[in-house]
């Protein structure tokens, strides 16, 4: 996740709210410092290496903060109400912050369980995931599949699932996670026992609509393509 997820997202989030295209100081030390923070946090703490830990910690804070600054803005001025891959790019990033925090917090209980996992709440390994994965790389996947579309000017197929897709996965993604660090993990409970059911089902279920939906849409765009390599 590290070493290679958070790289490619705050990538694309620069590429997409920025512009890229231009090399900066604060984008290098940002990505050596996300790079660098992920692969000590991975020998770290499968070699049970305090010293690593703590410098994965001091590099991933040093990456969330320049992270903040130089999208912030970005993200707050992201048209929100409009149906376009955009706004799902510049959502991921409060995740992407979110996640290196828990990160930052996953690992300091690991230095207090002295490398017990056991001992480190479910919760908030299912949080750190789901911040990670769902709020990050799938709002990432989607919006640069809804930018892909609309520029190959494929129809819009189902356009009234736009809006249930984006703030489904989430409100979703966000009270999921809420449950998990406040609540606990639902593990072992009986179906809708438990907060977390809910609030997975509305993530889950918004997830799935896009994917059928932007499926849909990936395949009129080949086609559209297919068309116009045709004609020509």
């Amino acid at each position: 996740i590290g070493g290679y997820l958070v790289l490619v997202a705050a990538g694309v989030a620069e590429w997409r709210l920025v512009g890229g295209g231009r090399r900066t100081r604060a984008g290098l030390i940002q990505a050596g410092a996300l790079f660098l923070g992920g692969l000590f946090l991975a020998i770290g703490v499968s070699m049970n290496i305090q010293p690593l830990q703590g410098i994965a910690t001091l590099l991933q804070v040093i990456g969330i903060v320049i992270v903040v600054v130089r999208f912030g803005g970005r993200v707050l001025g992201a048209p929100w109400g409009e149906a376009s891959g955009t706004r799902h790019i510049a959502i991921a990033v409060p995740f992407l912050v979110l996640g290196l925090v828990l990160e930052i917090v996953f690992l300091a209980k690991i230095i207090q369980a002295h490398g017990d996992f056991t001992l480190v709440p479910l919760g908030l390994v299912h949080a750190l995931d789901h911040s990670m994965f769902v709020g990050l790389m799938t709002n990432i996947l989607f919006g640069m599949i809804l930018t892909a579309t609309a520029a190959a000017g494929a129809a819009r197929i189902w356009p009234w699932a736009d809006q249930l897709i984006f703030w489904g996965l989430n409100i979703g993604a966000a009270s999921f996670i809420a449950v998990l660090l406040f609540i606990g993990s639902g593990y072992g409970s009986g179906p809708f026992q438990h907060p977390v059911a809910y609030t997975a089902s509305l993530m889950g279920l918004s997830a799935l609509l896009g994917i059928v939906t932007l499926q849909r849409r990936l395949g009129a765009a080949r086609r559209a393509s297919n068309l116009s390599a045709g004609s020509a």
